[in-house]
């Protein structure tokens, strides 16, 4: 084991970008206002073209004409996404560098495109310093800097790379770096109270984290608003969701009426407080009122995520994605059919427009509310069949959980459940659905029942977005699946080994190291454990570089990978072995923390010793197996 500090003396370390995170006061206000579904100010960001560009004929580096077509795709995103404004230059020197962050102004996020060998690394420190979150866009033989992105990534700073050859990916990196300052213009109203982690609760935490303003409604307040909204706007609403209905089932005209006035009033207040979020924590008692299912629904079809229940990590994780992929998302309630293998969803505040502005609503129906005897009035939407998702969640503002299927059923007339219902492929439901709730450190069981899904795979979004945003990303599904596999490569390791009753050989070790890379061997051929295996080769690997079997340093080895190698870690040294007894938990954990930063990944052993501490008596220690007897 390492030699370091005390588990005491790291914990007190603050290491930064962990995996899990929490407490304010709120704030009342009203303001002027104006209708705005987005920030409406415009997103700076610095381009850098690092170095002088390399002749055509020789040399690592990007020529004229490549530097020339990578301008011209810049533009071109530049005017269709509209949102953006980009400060454009070149730097061959740190000082240059600075004047256009200066330019750019203070925090602006930072696209670096480089030209040539090894210019990168000589300019980049400015941009490091200032906590810029930067994407490095790195061309085929422009160089070798691309190398460097996951090496500062891993040291903290907020870095993503993109090594393509398709000048597209521009757009994509624009798109990515325009979140982080259009969440600093992020004004998010709440009718208390909030619900979700403690992290997403605080407002504090909220500004702290995203740059977003969170501001609580009084609810009398939208009463009034509620009762002043002009009848021919209600008539009008009510029409509208009544002649393109395939059908209205329980609902009459006075609930369709009723959800139609709040849904007129929530759009004004949205335009009034120029808002660009909104969760409602009383929504379940509005029945008198009218439901806001149609108006959460109408809400994010014209850009503004609306999540009920109050569930602020939901809202937070709808916002983050129609700013970046400019669609609502679908907050539903999960539930599992382990004998299907799949994943149910249901809500009731569907969006009909999950293509986006420029797609066609999906047909839906007119139903009561389910959980109310059937009175209201809400959506049933009729999603698509065989579309591809990714289902999501933004938790404690430090970690988004992503996972990807693809829409398999879509029920209709539902009876049991709330009224919209999907149900998703999974691959491995019994596993997802006995481990669901453990990733979320909170007892509120609609921010343990919700994820949000988007049409669409958005996983490589996600990563990018997570480093990005100084987040940690985690396919938790991945990782749940890869981790009772991790050893089956262990089969080809001979039973004199695996019994031996002391230490190894180096000549028998060497038949350990074989493992990871047998056991990724052995699920890349059964074909549907392609991203386990990944994970599977690389759990041996360390922090520091001295793992096995390829070496991997810091974070190029999988997160899943540093995941496992830390659980696996904490399992053998919990287990009595025939050559030594468990370790106590206070020395398991001072030993994880001595091993941070050499073995393990130091923010994931941050993380988990913070866990152990709170969760000590969740501890079960494995006991010796009973003496059986040998026929």
């Amino acid at each position: 084991m390492c030699e370091q500090c005390t588990r005491r003396e790291f914990l007190g370390t603050g290491v930064a970008g962990g995996l899990l995170l929490a407490g304010a006061t709120w704030t009342h206000a009203w303001a002027a206002s104006s209708p705005t579904p987005r920030p409406r100010g415009k997103s700076r960001i610095c381009v850098i073209f690092t170095g002088e560009p390399a002749p055509q004929d020789r040399d690592w580096g990007a020529d004229t004409r490549q530097v020339e077509a990578a301008k011209a795709r810049l533009a071109k995103a530049e005017k269709d996404l509209g949102n953006v404004e980009l400060v454009i230059g070149e730097s061959r020197s740190a000082e240059q560098t600075a004047a256009l962050l200066a330019q750019a102004g203070p925090g602006a996020p930072v696209l670096t495109i480089n030209t040539r060998n090894f210019a990168l690394t000589g300019v980049v420190g400015p941009i490091l310093e200032g906590a810029h979150p930067m994407i490095v866009f790195s061309l085929p033989a422009s160089g070798h800097d691309w190398m460097y992105a996951p090496r500062w990534h891993s040291r903290g700073h907020r870095v993503s790379l993109i090594a393509s050859s398709d000048y597209d990916e521009l757009e994509r990196a624009l798109r990515l770096l325009r979140v982080v300052p259009m969440m600093k213009q992020t004004r998010v109203l709440l009718f208390p109270p909030a619900r979700g982690t403690a992290a997403a609760q605080s407002p504090d935490e909220v500004k702290k984290r995203l740059g977003a303003d969170v501001v609580a409604v009084e609810e009398k307040l939208f009463d009034e608003m509620t009762a002043s909204v002009d009848e021919r706007a209600v008539q009008d609403e009510a029409r509208w969701w009544t002649r393109n209905a395939k059908e209205i089932i329980e609902p009459n005209e006075e609930d369709i009426r009723k959800a139609a006035r709040i849904s007129i009033a929530l759009q004004n207040l949205m335009a009034q407080q120029q808002a660009q979020g909104l969760a409602v924590g009383t929504c379940m008692g509005w029945l008198a009122k009218g439901f806001p299912c149609l108006g959460f629904a109408r809400l994010r079809d014209n850009g503004i995520p609306a999540a009920c229940e109050g569930d602020m990590d939901s809202l937070l994780t709808m916002i983050l994605f129609q700013y970046l992929i400019e669609r609502p998302g679908f907050q539903g309630n999960a539930t599992f059919d382990t004998s299907r293998n799949v994943l149910w969803t249901a809500h009731c505040t569907a969006p009909l427009k999950m293509d986006g502005p420029d797609g066609k609503d999906a047909p839906y129906l007119l139903r009561g509310h389910s959980e109310v005897a059937g009175s209201g009035c809400v959506p049933e939407v009729q999603y698509r069949l065989g579309e591809t998702i990714t289902r999501t969640k933004l938790v404690n503002l430090d970690t988004i959980l992503a996972s990807t299927g693809k829409i398999v059923e879509v029920p209709e007339r539902a009876v049991h459940g709330c009224r919209t219902q999907i149900v998703t492929e999974v691959r491995d439901a019994a596993t997802m659905a006995a481990n669901w709730s453990r990733v979320l450190e909170t007892e509120d069981a609609m921010t343990l029942l919700h994820r949000v899904v988007f049409y669409g795979d958005h996983m490589t979004d996600v990563r990018h977005l997570a480093r990005l945003m100084g987040m940690s990303e985690a396919d938790v599904e991945t990782v749940r699946v890869a981790a009772p596999l991790h050893d089956v490569g262990m089969i080809g390791v001979p039973d004199e080994i695996l019994t031996k009753a002391g230490p190894l050989t180096e000549t028998e070790f060497e038949h350990i190291r074989r493992h990871p890379a047998l056991g990724a061997h052995i699920l890349e051929q059964i074909g549907v454990f392609a991203t386990e295996a990944h994970i599977v080769r690389h759990h041996h690997e360390r922090w520091d570089g001295r793992g096995y079997p390829d070496c991997l340093a810091r974070e190029e080895s999988p997160l899943g990978a540093r995941v496992l190698f830390i659980a696996d870690s904490i399992d053998a040294m919990l287990m009595p072995r025939s050559y030594r007894n468990a370790y106590p938990i206070e020395k398991m954990m001072d030993e994880l923390a001595r091993c941070a930063g050499r073995q393990f990944d130091p923010a994931i052993a941050a993380k988990v010793l913070q866990w152990c501490d709170n969760h000590r008596e969740d501890f079960v220690l494995p006991q010796p197996p009973a003496e059986s007897c040998v026929q």
